[in-house]
Parts: C-alpha cells; structure tokens; sequence
C-alpha cells in the first residue's frame, strides 16, 4: 500500500463501522496515513508488522486496542501505547534497552508477550 491507496482507505473505514480488525502488515503505510486510518474506527487488533516507517509511532491514544503487532519495524525503543494493551508482539526488531519492559508490564495488563530476536 502507497500513500496514494490510503485516502481511499481511510475513506471506507470512516463509512464502514464496526471494523474491529486491521491487518497491515508489510505495505509500506506512513505514519500520517495510519493515525488517519485509526482515528476513524475503534481498532481492537492491529498488525502493523513489516513497516519500518512506524518505528516512531505512538499509539497510546487508541485506548480500545487491545492486541498490538508490530514486529520487524526496526524499533529501537519501547512504543508508547494504551494501557488496554493485552498482547503485545514486538519481535525482530531493535530493542537494545528492556527496562522499560517492567514499567510496560507493570502499566499495562499484558498477557501475552513476544519480544523474540531482538
């Protein structure tokens, strides 16, 4: 997915609700695009896998997400998110620092955790 697809995107989930599922894994979405596309709808689970552009991201302001995947985005830090968080995959990226893994823990009601190849 180009920055081109994504207005008519975001356009769609705006006149679709109810979409509680949103697989973008590996299609090179811009951060500015996604916060358009999750500013729309009330996502539960999001897989944003494989798009390196969003090692950035904040999603601590989508507060009804509850699975977040985000892996091999070439993350060097922690992203911030909502404490609704419950699983969380975070897997071949870059995370150097694991400390903030205890205040995400402590934070957040994690039950499912994958932090592998980092």
């Amino acid at each position: 997915m180009n920055d081109r697809i994504a207005p008519a995107l975001t356009k769609a989930l705006s006149e679709v609700k109810g979409v509680t599922n949103i697989k973008l894994r590996q299609c090179n979405i811009s951060p500015f695009s996604l916060k358009k596309m999750l500013d729309q709808v009330s996502v539960q689970v999001l897989d944003v896998s494989g798009n390196p552009s969003l090692a950035q991201f904040d999603f601590a302001n989508y507060v009804s997400m509850r699975t977040l995947k985000a892996s091999h985005n070439q993350m060097t830090e922690i992203p911030s998110m909502a404490e609704s968080i419950l699983e969380l995959s975070l897997s071949h990226n870059k995370l150097s620092d694991m400390e903030p893994i205890a205040n995400l823990l402590n934070k957040n009601k994690i039950r499912w955790l994958d932090l592998g190849w980092n």
